[in-house]
């Protein structure tokens, strides 16, 4: 039986941005550390979609704790990486970026059943408020949450 493992909204600290102080991706969690990150990554003339697996993700430098959106099997992430290319992301566009395609990604992962959080704008603003006070404040933040160490 193939793994379920958690869907969140990460957040980051971004510096020297005319406009956002968080940068935002979807990552899916196989365990504290090993991820893999979906998200739009460039400036508005540059941006693109890439799917990234990383090995460090609890020890990110920049990383401001998540918010759980659902949850995925393992043997459906092949699928989820290419679900997600079909999110157009727009270039030259003021109104686009990151935190545009994450919703973006969120409703249609909705209509898909896999996110089955309340995912508006407000409750993941409230929720990312949240977290970013346990990070500065040294609690544990939400993949700590999700793979407590014994």
């Amino acid at each position: 039986m193939a793994q379920s493992c958690p869907i969140i909204v990460a957040q980051y600290k971004i510096r020297y941005h005319a406009t956002r102080t968080e940068h935002w991706n979807i990552v899916v969690l196989k365990s504290i550390n090993n991820a893999m990150v979906l998200e739009v990554v460039g400036n508005s003339d540059t941006f693109a979609y890439v799917p990234t697996n990383i090995d460090n993700f609890g020890r990110l430098r920049d990383l401001r704790g998540g918010f759980l959106v659902g949850h995925i099997t393992e043997d459906r992430l092949v699928w989820l990486i290419e679900r997600l290319r079909e999110i157009p992301v727009a270039r030259y566009d003021p109104s686009f970026d990151c935190q545009t395609w994450v919703f973006d990604a969120l409703c249609l992962l909705k209509d898909d059943g896999i996110v089955t959080e309340d995912t508006s704008e407000r409750q993941i603003r409230t929720e990312f408020k949240l977290e970013e006070e346990r990070w500065e404040e040294s609690e544990d933040t939400v993949e700590e949450r999700l793979f407590p160490r014994p």
